[in-house]
C-alpha cells in the first residue's frame, strides 16, 4: 500500500512525457462539457466511468458518498465486470475500510489486495481475484463528499501516474458534483417558493380552521406523494382530525379511519409524542421503529398494522403552544403489504416545514377568529337564556326552562337538574332526553353526592373506563347508556345548591369550552332561583 504525497494536481510536469497526457485533457474537455448538460449524479457518475476507463484500466469502477444518517459510506455507484460485487445501497464504515481511510485522509492511495487482510473487505475483494485498487477522495465544496476507486485484478498495474490521473478526474467530479447540487437547490427552491405562492393563495380570505386544514392537505398530498392529514390540538392535550386528503382515492375511507384513531390513543400517548415535538423539526415514527423500540410498540403498533410504513408529523405552535400537526403518511394499497415507495427524502422534509410555517398565522387567525365567534355565541345565548328565567315565576318553571337550555345548547343526549334537599340527600327535579325512569327510583350514592357538595366539576370522557369511583355510583349513566357526561355544581353564596347533568351516548370530548359554559349556565340559573326566592319571601 503507498499513498501519493502529492497534492492535488501537483503532477502534470512528470505526466507530460505519459501519451495519455492528450487523452487526459481531452476526457476532462468531454466530461466538462457532456457534465454541464446533465442534471442527475448517476449520468454524471457514468460519464466519469466512460471518460476514466480510455485512461485507465479497470475491472471495476465504484464511487461512494458520505451517508450523513448512517455515519458510513454508501456505494452510490457501479461499473464491473465482476461478479458479486456489493450493490449500490451498500454501507462501508469509515473506519477498517479502503474507502474509509481516503474519505476521512483526503489523501489518494494504492492498496495491494494480499492473503493476509489488512481491511475488513480484502478477504471478499481476493475471493473476487481483485489484485489491487486505487482509491481517490471526492471534496465538494471543500467539504469530504466521498471516495472513487477503481480495481484491478493484476498485481502493480496501478502506477502514481495512474492515481494522480484518478485523482485529477475525482476533483473535477467534485466540482461538477458541487454544480449539479447547487442546480438541484435552484430548482428546488424555485419549486418551493412556487409551492407557498400556490398555498398562500389558497389559504387567502379562508377563516376557518376546516377549510384552512383541508386548503394545506389538497395541496400537499400531490406534492409529497403521501397521504396528509391536519389533526388540531384541543385544551385537553389531544387532537381532533381537521383534514385528510390520501394520495390514492381509494384509500380515503382508511385513511379517515386510521386519523380518527390517531386521535383516541390515550392522552399519556399524545402528550408523550407532543413532549417529543420541536418547533420547526419533524417527528418521524417508522414501522420498523414501532415494532423494535418497547415504548412505541406499546401505543402505535396497532396502527403501522393498517399498512402505515412510516408517519412524519411536523408541529405547528403559537408562542410555545402546540396548535396543530401536519402529517404525512404512507399507505399501502393492502393493509398486509408494506409500501414500496421511499420514505421523506430531506428535500421533501423541508417542503413540510415550510407549508406547516405558513400555514401557522393562518390556523391562529383562525383559532382567534373562532373563539371570539364562539364566546359571541355563548354571551348572547346566556343572555337570551337570562332573560327567560327571569320572567319565571317558579323555581320549579326555571328547572325545566335551565333543563332543556342545557340539553339544546351542547346538543346533548340527556340533560337534567338535580337539587341537593336539607337532608343532605340529592333528587332529580327536571330530566330530558331519558328513556328509562332509573332517575325516579333510589337515592344517589353518597360517593357521588360528596363531591357535588363539595363543589367540584364531575367530568367523565370515557364511561365506565374513566370513572374514579365504582360505576355502581352511576346508575343513571348505566341505565342510560351514556359514555360521556359533564355535572356541575349550581352555587348560591358559595354554597351549592343543586347540579346540572349533562350526558351523550356516544364519546364525546368534554372540553373546558364546555365547562365554562355549564359553570355560566349554572350561574345564570342559580340568579335567577335566588330572584324567585326574593319575590316568593316578598310575597
Amino acid at each position: 500500500m503507498s499513498a501519493s504525497p502529492e497534492p492535488p494536481f501537483a503532477g502534470p510536469r512528470r505526466l507530460a512525457a505519459d501519451p495519455r497526457a492528450p487523452r487526459l485533457a481531452l476526457a476532462l474537455a468531454r466530461l466538462i462539457e457532456r457534465g454541464g448538460r446533465l442534471s442527475a449524479l448517476p449520468g454524471l457518475y457514468s460519464t466519469v466511468a466512460e471518460d476514466l476507463a480510455t485512461l485507465v484500466a479497470y475491472e471495476r469502477l465504484s464511487i461512494s458518498v458520505f451517508d450523513a444518517d448512517a455515519g458510513m459510506l454508501r456505494i452510490d455507484y457501479n461499473n464491473t465486470s465482476l461478479l458479486d460485487v456489493p450493490p449500490v445501497g451498500s454501507l462501508y464504515p469509515l473506519n477498517d475500510s479502503v474507502a474509509g481511510e481516503v474519505f476521512r485522509s483526503r489523501k489518494p492511495l494504492i492498496h495491494a489486495i494480499k492473503e493476509s487482510p489488512a481491511y475488513r473487505d480484502d478477504a471478499k475483494r481476493h475471493a473476487r481475484g481483485i489484485k489491487e485498487i486505487a482509491v481517490a477522495p471526492i471534496v465538494v465544496d471543500e467539504v469530504a463528499y466521498g471516495a472513487i476507486a477503481i480495481s484491478s485484478v493484476e498485481v502493480g498495474r496501478y502506477t502514481e501516474d495512474d492515481l494522480w490521473i484518478l485523482t485529477t478526474v475525482a476533483n473535477l467530479l467534485g466540482m461538477m458534483v458541487s454544480g449539479i447540487t447547487l442546480r438541484h437547490e435552484a430548482q428546488r427552491k424555485r419549486r418551493d417558493a412556487e409551492f407557498l405562492a400556490r398555498l398562500s393563495r389558497l389559504l387567502a380570505g379562508k377563516r376557518e380552521t376546516p377549510e384552512i386544514s383541508q386548503a394545506i392537505v389538497d395541496l400537499l398530498a400531490p406534492e409529497l406523494g403521501k397521504t396528509c392529514m391536519v389533526f388540531l390540538a384541543t385544551d385537553e392535550g389531544r387532537f381532533n382530525l381537521a383534514a385528510v386528503r390520501a394520495v390514492d382515492p381509494a384509500l380515503t375511507a382508511r385513511a379517515q379511519y386510521i386519523g380518527t384513531s390517531l386521535c383516541e390513543l390515550p392522552r399519556s400517548r399524545t402528550e408523550e409524542l407532543a413532549a417529543k415535538t420541536r418547533r420547526g423539526v419533524p417527528l418521524v415514527l417508522q414501522r420498523k421503529g414501532a415494532e423494535d423500540d418497547v415504548e412505541l410498540a406499546s401505543g402505535l403498533r396497532q396502527f403501522f398494522q393498517y399498512g402505515i410504513s412510516e408517519i412524519t408529523t411536523m408541529p405547528i405552535f403559537a408562542g410555545t403552544d402546540l396548535i396543530a400537526s401536519v402529517a404525512a403518511m404512507e399507505l399501502s394499497g393492502d393493509a398486509d403489504e408494506l409500501p414500496e415507495r421511499p420514505p421523506l427524502t430531506a428535500s421533501q422534509l423541508e417542503l413540510l416545514r415550510l407549508a406547516a410555517e405558513q400555514a401557522t398565522p393562518a390556523l391562529i387567525n383562525a383559532r382567534l377568529h373562532e373563539s371570539l365567534q364562539q364566546a359571541y355565541h355563548e354571551s348572547e345565548t346566556l343572555r337570551h337564556i337570562g332573560q327567560d328565567l327571569a320572567r319565571s315565576r317558579d323555581t320549579h318553571q326555571a328547572l325545566a326552562l335551565a333543563c332543556r337550555a342545557v340539553y339544546a345548547l351542547f346538543n346533548a343526549d340527556y340533560a337534567g337538574v338535580v337539587r341537593l334537599m336539607p337532608d343532605g340527600s340529592m333528587r332529580w327535579e327536571s330530566v330530558i332526553g331519558n328513556r328509562t325512569a332509573r332517575h325516579a327510583s333510589g337515592p344517589f350514592s353518597p360517593s357521588l353526592v360528596r363531591p357535588i357538595r363539595e363543589g367540584h366539576v364531575l367530568v367523565t370522557q370515557d364511561f365506565p373506563n374513566d370513572v374514579p369511583m365504582s360505576v355502581d355510583a352511576y346508575p343513571v349513566a348505566l341505565a342510560e347508556g351514556l359514555r360521556s357526561s359533564l355535572v356541575v355544581p349550581i352555587m348560591v353564596a358559595g354554597e351549592p345548591i343543586g347540579a346540572l347533568a349533562i350526558g351523550f351516548r356516544n364519546r364525546r370530548p368534554i372540553r373546558e369550552g364546555d365547562i365554562r359554559m355549564g359553570q355560566a349556565l349554572a350561574h345564570t340559573l342559580a340568579s335567577a332561583m335566588q330572584a324567585i326566592t326574593r319575590a316568593t319571601a316578598g310575597a
